[in-house]
C-alpha cells in the first residue's frame, strides 16, 4: 500500500494534574528525522518517545511539540543538605584563604549545582501516561492523513502508468521501421567492408550482431511491461515501498533511453520524450512515499 510522508495530527488531554497539548507535523525526508520539544519535566521521556514515533511513522521529517499547563506542582523542591553544607564550607575556605571580609549570600550558594532537588510525586507517572496517549492520538490522526494522501498519489501514478502502456504500444507499432532502418544500415556497413577490403570473419560477425541487436526492441518493451506490472503490484501489496518504487522508476527510465538510442524516426523520439516525462513525474510523486 502507498502512504505519503506528509501528515499532521494534534491531541489535547486534560486531567487533574495538567492540560496537555501535543502537535505532530511530518513531511518527506530520505530518512526518519525526529525533532521533539517537551516540557522540561518530561525530558527523560524523549528517547522512548522517539523510538515509539519511528516505529509507527517509519520515515519522514517529524516535528513534535508538547505543551503542558499544570494545575498543581508535579515535583516538590527539596534542599540537598549535604550539598548545602559542602558548598558553605567551600565558600568559608575561600574567604579564609583569600583574606576576604565579604558576607556569604544566598546568591553565592545558588551557583552550586544540585543544591535543590526535586522529588517526583505520583502525578509524574500520570503525566507520562497522558503524554504517550496524546502522542498516540497525534500519530493516528497523522497516519490517517498519510494514508489518504497515499491513495491520491496512487490514483495519479496509475493514470501515468496507463499512459505509458499506451506509449509502449505506439512504439511497438514502429517495430518494422526499426528492422528496415538497421537492416539498411547493416548493408551499408557491409559494403564499406568490401571497399575497405575487410575479410575478418569475426569482425563481420561482430558488426552484424551489433546491428541485429539495435534492430530489435522486443526486450526493452517486455521489460517496460514487466516493470510497470511490478510497480502496480508493489503499490497494492507492499509497505513500505517508496525506495523499491524509486528503483523501478530508474529502470523504466533506462529502458526508454535504450529505445531512444535505437530509434530511426523522430516520431519515436517524441514518444520516448513523453514517456520519460511520465517516469519523471512518477518519480517525483514517489519521493513523498514511505
Amino acid at each position: 500500500m502507498l502512504k505519503s510522508m506528509t501528515g499532521y495530527g494534534r491531541a489535547v488531554i486534560s486531567n487533574a494534574t495538567c492540560d496537555l497539548r501535543a502537535e505532530l507535523k511530518c513531511v518527506n525526508s530520505k530518512y526518519c528525522d525526529i525533532n521533539v520539544r517537551l516540557p522540561k519535566i518530561l525530558s527523560l521521556s524523549e528517547i522512548p518517545l522517539r523510538a515509539f514515533i519511528q516505529e509507527k511513522l517509519i520515515r519522514g521529517k517529524v516535528d513534535v511539540n508538547v505543551e503542558a499547563k499544570f494545575h498543581k506542582p508535579v515535583q516538590a523542591p527539596a534542599l540537598n543538605r549535604q550539598t548545602f553544607i559542602s558548598a558553605l564550607n567551600v565558600l568559608e575556605q575561600m574567604k579564609t584563604m583569600g583574606g576576604l571580609n565579604d558576607d556569604i549570600t544566598l546568591d553565592h550558594l545558588l551557583r552550586f549545582n544540585d543544591l535543590i532537588e526535586y522529588d517526583a510525586n505520583s502525578e509524574l507517572d500520570e503525566l507520562e501516561a497522558a503524554l504517550k496517549s496524546a502522542l498516540a492520538g497525534c500519530i493516528k490522526e497523522a497516519d490517517a492523513m498519510r494514508a489518504e494522501e497515499g491513495n491520491n498519489l496512487k490514483s495519479k501514478i496509475i493514470q501515468m502508468l496507463d499512459k505509458m502502456d499506451t506509449l509502449s504500444a505506439q512504439v511497438d507499432n514502429f517495430k518494422n521501421d526499426f528492422l528496415l532502418y538497421w537492416a539498411d544500415r547493416l548493408k551499408t556497413r557491409m559494403n564499406e567492408f568490401l571497399h575497405e577490403n575487410v575479410h575478418s570473419q569475426d569482425r563481420i560477425i561482430q558488426e552484424a550482431a551489433i546491428y541485429t541487436e539495435k534492430a530489435n526492441i522486443k526486450e526493452e518493451l517486455a521489460r517496460l511491461y514487466s516493470h510497470q506490472q511490478q510497480f502496480r503490484k508493489i503499490m497494492d501489496t507492499e509497505f513500505p515501498c517508496g525506495k523499491k518504487l524509486d528503483f523501478l522508476c530508474q529502470e523504466m527510465y533506462r529502458e526508454w533511453n535504450t529505445v531512444a538510442a535505437k530509434s530511426p524516426k523522430i516520431e519515436i523520439i517524441n514518444i520516448v520524450v513523453e514517456a520519460k516525462t511520465m517516469v519523471d513525474s512518477i518519480r517525483e510523486q514517489i519521493q513523498n512515499v514511505i
